[in-house]
């Protein structure tokens, strides 16, 4: 046997072995025993809104809003956002993906998430001052008197 034929013979051999593994491969991923993907999915949380009452705002609603889970796996979330004091910030929240064992198999997965937002709006009062008279007499006339309707309870105005 000559040397370029033993070359051949190599190469020819090393080409039918990548083509055989290649093979295998295509057969365990089209017969579901191996899966080459990962599962790309998107979970966003819902927005809310109220008018401040003291207590803080919080959603705890989601849902997966782009990709699938693979059949068996669940999805929870843990949330983290909320606003309390008039103004706006995100429903922040982490995502766990749960098998039908309940293992954590959320590296199987390329989790993103869109957060909505938490708003509170400001609260309307109203101030109402009393009238007050009297006689001239040269000094200024002060009614500090007042009454505060729409406060919390637990809070006061100062005017």
């Amino acid at each position: 046997m000559g040397k370029k034929s033993k070359v051949v013979y190599i190469a020819g051999s090393i080409v039918i072995g990548i083509i055989t593994v290649l093979g295998i491969l295509a057969g365990l991923i089209f017969s579901g025993l191996l899966d080459s993907s990962v599962g790309r999915v998107v979970f966003s949380s819902f927005s809310a809104e109220k008018v401040y009452d003291g207590t803080p705002l919080t959603s705890s609603e989601w849902k997966l809003t782009s990709g699938t889970l693979k059949q068996g796996h669940t999805a929870e979330a843990v949330f983290t956002g909320e606003q309390t004091l008039a103004g706006s910030s995100n429903n922040t929240f982490d995502v766990h993906i749960y098998d039908a064992n309940g293992a954590d198999v959320t590296d199987e997965y390329k989790v993103t998430t869109t957060t909505g937002k938490l708003t509170v709006t400001k609260k309307e009062i109203e101030i109402r001052t009393f009238d007050a008279s009297k006689d001239y007499d040269g000094t200024v006339l002060k009614s500090p008197e007042y009454e505060a309707i729409g406060l919390l309870e637990g809070h006061e105005a100062k005017v």
